[in-house]
């Protein structure tokens, strides 16, 4: 598996994206596929994820604001799994975790 600018390389199959892939992470049988953004678009859902042979299961959902994420409307910038959690990062610094099998935050 390889990437560079939109083009995800998987298994033969190329995958193109709308933005720039900023970081790829695999996990068990799936991929994740964080993207750019466009600074003109108020919501970003620029996480998805997609099976081996490169179908996409999902694209992250909107996070509701709250007291602790205040600013979750900006893209996310970060991705990551810690001791099995599944987490993204804004540019805030501010962390959600999300379900790894469709995409809802938790």
């Amino acid at each position: 598996m390889t990437f560079q600018d939109n083009c995800l390389q998987l298994n033969g199959k190329e995958i193109v994206f709308p933005n720039k892939i900023y970081n790829v992470m695999m996990s068990k049988s799936y991929i994740f596929v964080l993207l750019g953004f466009d600074l003109d678009v108020q919501t970003h859902c620029n996480i998805y994820c997609l099976n081996q042979e490169g179908q996409e299961l999902w694209k992250i959902k909107k996070c509701e604001s709250s007291g602790v994420t205040k600013n979750m409307n900006n893209a996310y910038i970060g991705l990551r799994i810690t001791d099995g959690k599944y987490a993204a990062v804004n540019f805030y610094n501010e962390i959600v975790h999300f379900n790894p099998f469709n995409g809802k935050i938790i």
